[in-house]
């Protein structure tokens, strides 16, 4: 059985304004110098570990650039650096003090579970095959492979299911097709009546995701835009401003 995906010129014209009125978005530049870079910088512990934080932060609660998990995210010095977790002898509740202390973030106690037992598998030998797998993506590639590292890391890590993943990958810079469909996502593909049903309890299910974010590249593909823009500017569409450049590097 297959399903042929078809568009007509009035989603493509959805795709192309929704990119068009936010060409010049801090975020949306970004994903041209960083996501379709010829050539990306190594990820290294402590890049990975602060976007692994920020999957797991983002989860379930707010994160414009007003929200507490962006204030958190932007602080200098990090306060749940991969420095600060490995060097303490219980993780689990170290994060969830540094969570409750900072105020305004929801699941802390899961929060600090999580990142707790992601750091001892990554302490325990999984470090260097996470950093061998996304290795592969520091040069331009292919969607089958970009989907591979997603699923691996919503494997080995806790709490990651497939939109943290690649959540993960893209606050990285690393990824152009395989995007984090997230509610902003959600919402705009059933404003432009996308075929499929797009929920979150839908999108939880691999399969399904994958399902929907195949027609959302083939989408953009009949745009000529990469979906990385494309979610970008979406994401870009529903904050009416205050994203800076220091806000969205990792």
């Amino acid at each position: 059985m297959h399903i042929a995906w078809e568009f007509t010129q009035k989603d493509i014209a959805a795709v192309r304004g929704a990119v068009e009125g936010y060409r010049d978005h801090p975020i949306v530049r970004d994903r041209h110098a960083r996501n379709l870079a010829a050539a990306k910088p190594a990820a290294g512990r402590d890049r990975f570990w602060k976007a692994l934080t920020m999957s797991l932060l983002t989860t379930q609660q707010p994160s414009g650039p007003e929200s507490a998990v962006t204030r958190l995210l932007a602080s200098e010095p990090f306060p749940l650096s991969y420095q600060k977790c490995s060097g303490t002898t219980d993780a689990s509740t170290f994060v969830t003090k540094t969570l409750v202390s900072f105020g305004g973030i929801r699941r802390h106690g899961v929060i600090g579970k999580e990142l707790a037992k992601n750091l001892n598998a990554l302490e325990s030998g999984l470090w260097s095959d996470v950093l061998k797998h996304i290795e592969q993506l520091r040069v331009p590639t292919t969607k089958d492979i970009e989907r591979s590292v997603a699923d691996f890391l919503q494997e080995k890590m806790l709490g990651l299911g497939p939109k943290q993943a690649r959540n993960l990958l893209q606050a990285l810079g690393l990824t152009r097709f395989e995007v984090p469909l997230d509610s902003r996502v959600a919402k705009w593909l059933r404003a432009i009546s996308f075929p499929v049903p797009v929920t979150a309890a839908a999108l939880a299910d691999r399969d399904y995701y994958c399902f929907v974010l195949d027609g959302f590249q083939r989408l953009c593909s009949a745009a000529e835009e990469f979906p990385c823009v494309v979610d970008g500017a979406v994401f870009a569409s529903f904050d009416s401003g205050g994203w800076r450049h220091d806000l969205i590097q990792f």
